[in-house]
């Protein structure tokens, strides 16, 4: 199953920008970045150890990809203009930029609401500390339309990444709280083996996924911040 996985993994790798219908430049991109950055990785990282699916690996893969699909909407609100030229035909492209601009906001929205999903299953934290990801969204969401187009774009993908790391943070911390309190209410020894093993390896999936964004943010600020100051500077000194 994991060959066939890895599989489906470099195929549709390959097939994202080559190929006779390259599916990021026929609208495909945001399914993939979901289903490719959201199912596979929290998905079946549950799977493969757990051998079982539940209804809380459905929300957690959704809202992963969700979040990640927000950074590849920002790249492409960036870029409608020159992919309208290039014939790239993404759905910015497709619908506009008032629908990039909302479907930016829908898609941290609906990933934040997901999660009230885990108040249905008594995980009170998970439901509701996420909720604090909103705030940071919608004030990227609206520095992003301010600016509108050109390079100054770029500070808004360093947001998204760093708003992503947010929500990582706080559903992680949810589900570990979570698991300390429900440990403390029912004993370690009534808990199934099934509650073990969501809240092990959602936790761990979701503490990976910090140090991921951490990462990234990082190599923003290396790259696009830093480096760009550094580059303006020495440009003055030459001039």
């Amino acid at each position: 199953e994991l060959i066939i996985v890895g599989g489906l993994c470099v195929l549709f790798a390959f097939l994202y920008t080559t190929g006779p219908y390259p599916l990021s430049y026929n609208g495909w991109g945001d399914v993939l970045v979901i289903i490719f950055f959201g199912f596979v990785p929290v998905g079946g990282t549950y799977y493969v150890q757990a051998l079982t699916w539940t209804p809380d690996v459905t929300v957690a893969s959704l809202v992963c990809g969700l979040l990640i699909d927000t950074l590849l909407v920002v790249n492409n609100y960036r870029d409608r203009e020159a992919d309208a030229r290039s014939g790239k035909q993404n759905i910015i492209v497709r619908f506009g930029e008032k629908f990039g601009r909302y479907f930016y906001l829908a898609l941290g929205i609906t990933a934040s609401l997901l999660c009230l999903r885990f108040l249905s299953e008594g995980h009170f934290y998970a439901g509701l500390l996420p909720q604090l990801y909103l705030i940071p969204h919608f004030f990227t969401w609206k520095k992003m339309v301010r600016i509108y187009n050109g390079k100054k774009l770029n500070n808004i993908l360093g947001e998204t990444s760093r708003n992503m790391l947010l929500m990582g943070v706080l559903l992680s911390l949810g589900l570990l709280l979570g698991w300390e309190l429900e440990v403390k209410i029912t004993g370690l020894a009534l808990l199934t083996r099934q509650d073990i093993n969501s809240y092990t390896l959602l936790t761990t999936y979701y503490t990976l996924l910090v140090t991921y964004y951490t990462l990234l943010v990082t190599y923003y600020l290396a790259t696009h911040v830093f480096s760009y100051g550094f580059f303006v500077k020495f440009d003055d000194k030459i001039n």
